[in-house]
């Protein structure tokens, strides 16, 4: 039927009914479509419409209607106008139309797609309710409402788009729960915290904040110190103003720009589960907590069997474990009951290995030992013998069992032509008379270094870690050195380690240039080797206060602070529990520097 162009009105019910119906323009001199004009003609497949008025249930239960061209003269799609035309696939509603009444699309079962146009300001209640094919709704701007039940029941509803920064009220019921449960809502950008608390649209699932943020989290956990760090991507949808971690009584904070976060914990105990909250704070004041849990590794002290005399024995053990200090052996004599305390003898883990040795033992008597690690929290980790936990005998009989002192020769720290070497050393069968170092440089042409391997110059030493300081040495030079350890019938040597000292700071004809001298400052030490739980340092020309640390050469940090901006001497502490060599690094605007302390 083809409507001629001086109709300007359809009248209420005028086609109702007519169920051959198949096709039908409609002019744009028609404004107005009376009540259920079309409503039943089930056979209508396709309109073309351009009246500003239809009336409710306009075009109800036209079950073949498939396609619907909707003109711009339409200013309001009606109450019921589209209801139960379940042959419906496809809607665009033109922006001329400001409001879509209720139940207009109701029971559209095969509505696959809407698109509402940039004038609509209300979509009434059940406007697209039970249509169940519907897959994906974009919601403009211009919307301020949604009545209830407009998209219930609509069981594939799987993606919904509101382009308004500002939600469209709803109500809980304006969609199902098992839609507020797995559809995506495609919000804008920006506008994450503002939906995720407005009425209606909170009962959606979102992003969490460390997905926004892509929160990462990577960990390397030792037995006794743990490395974490913390990355995110800074997002608008929750702009940082906080960062902090919370380990037991520890705290730390963080500057809100800082995106990667190292953290480095220290004297953990071994075999133990530790856990932690990482937390960010949004500027809207949300508290975003992420838990993080790790558990730190065995600790494994492997005993080999002792070397003894009839006067002295020698322990030794292979460990697996990343502390430098807080190891020994624990002895008996054969047989002592347990509630009796045993003695102690300490020991270094030097490359993976640790030992002691015992005097004046009392002859032909049996006594047992077995190793200990002892961590900061006072807990004590015993090892094994041949696979199993226990003791380990032996009798102080004499077999005429000898065997050599154990010399390991240790790193050196240089400053300009002064350099500190240590070493460890274990006594053997035979008690030592002198123990220290040789060193030799490595150029011939000056004085000190006219000494060779085979002539080498040496100064003394004491104690199981030996360390010595040489001074007055030659500038820009490579030294070799070695420990010694010698006894009555034979010395002993560790290996040959070698440092290079610094250039002369009073050579002529080298200049500093400004440029260079800006970007340089100089750190100085007061106290080192550390004895009494402090070392002072000396910032000079930082440009600013500087930031401490003090880290093991395990990479396991036990102290940190910051340095005023003053060039006077000051203090930095250092745990009194801790023994061994550490790194002090100075962090400023102009760089790092790092220097060796060793803590007796």
């Amino acid at each position: 039927m083809t409507i001629g162009n001086q109709v300007t009105s359809i009248d209420n019910s005028a086609f109702s009914g007519c169920m051959g119906l198949a096709e039908i323009t409609i002019p744009n001199s028609v404004t107005t479509i009376g009540d259920y004009a079309f409503s039943g003609c089930s056979s209508l497949k396709e309109i073309w419409f351009n009246a500003d008025s239809c009336i409710s249930g306009g075009f109800a239960g036209c079950t073949a209607l498939t396609t619907v061209h909707i003109g711009e003269n339409v200013k309001r799609i009606p109450s019921s106008a589209f209801s139960d035309c379940t042959g419906l696939t496809e809607v665009t509603i033109p922006d001329s139309v400001t409001s879509i009444g209720e139940e207009a699309f109701c029971r559209c079962y095969d509505l696959t797609s809407v698109t509402i146009g940039d004038g609509v300001t209300t979509i009434g209640d059940y406007a697209f309710n039970s249509c169940s094919s519907l897959t994906s709704v974009t919601i403009p701007e211009s919307v301020d409402s949604i009545g209830n039940y407009a998209f219930s029941d609509c069981k594939n509803l799987q993606e919904i788009t509101p382009l308004g920064t500002i939600p469209p009220s709803i109500n809980d019921n304006t969609f199902d729960q098992y839609i507020y449960q797995n559809a995506t809502v495609n919000y804008p950008k920006g506008s994450l915290h503002i939906y995720k608390n407005a009425d209606g649209w909170k009962n959606f699932t979102y992003p969490s904040v460390q997905t926004i943020l892509d929160l990462q989290i990577d960990s390397n956990i030792g037995e006794t110190t743990g490395r974490i760090t913390i990355s995110y991507t800074p997002d608008m949808e929750y702009p940082v103003r906080g960062l902090s971690f919370c380990m037991g009584e520890e705290q730390f904070t963080f500057d809100s720009t800082q995106t990667v976060i190292p953290l480095t914990f220290a004297d953990l105990d071994p075999q133990t589960r530790y856990e932690a909250q990482f937390i960010i704070e949004t500027v809207y004041g949300e508290q975003v907590v992420t838990p993080i849990t790790f558990t730190t590794n065995a600790v494994r002290l492997t005993a080999q069997p002792a070397k003894n005399t009839d006067v002295k024995a020698t322990f030794e053990a292979e460990v697996e474990c990343d502390a430098e200090t807080g190891y020994g052996f624990e002895w008996r004599r054969h047989g002592a009951p347990d509630n009796v305390p045993p003695a102690r003898v300490e020991a270094y883990n030097i490359d993976g290995k640790i030992a002691g040795t015992l005097r004046n033992l009392t002859p032909n008597t049996y006594y047992e030992f077995r190793p200990y690690y002892r961590s900061a929290s006072g807990k004590y980790y015993y090892g094994s013998y041949a696979g199993k936990d226990n003791w380990i005998g032996f009798g102080t009989f004499d077999y005429g069992v000898e065997w050599d002192p154990a010399v390991n020769t240790r790193t050196s720290e240089v400053h300009g032509n002064n350099s500190t070497i240590s070493a460890y050393v274990v006594e053997g069968s035979d008690e030592l008379l002198s123990q220290g170092f040789e060193y030799w440089a490595e150029r011939a042409e000056t004085p000190v270094s006219r000494s060779t391997a085979s002539n080498p110059e040496r100064i003394e030493g004491s104690g199981s870690l030996m360390s010595v300081t040489l001074t007055g040495l030659d500038y820009n030079t490579t030294y070799y050195y070695r420990a010694y350890a010698t006894t009555a019938k034979k010395t002993t040597y560790g290996n040959t380690e070698s440092f290079t000292t610094g250039e002369d700071p009073n050579l002529s004809g080298i200049e500093e240039t400004e440029a260079a001298a800006e970007e340089e400052f100089e750190v100085r030490l007061s106290g080192n080797p550390v004895r009494n739980g402090e070392i002072g340092v000396q910032v000079v020309g930082a440009d600013g206060a500087t930031w401490y640390r003090v880290i093991s050469l395990h990479g396991a940090q036990i102290a940190q602070g910051v340095l005023s901006d003053t060039d006077e001497w000051q203090p930095v502490k250092i745990p009194a529990a801790s023994t061994g060599y550490y790194l002090l690094q100075i962090i400023g605007s102009k760089g790092t520097k790092t220097l060796r302390i060793v803590v007796e």
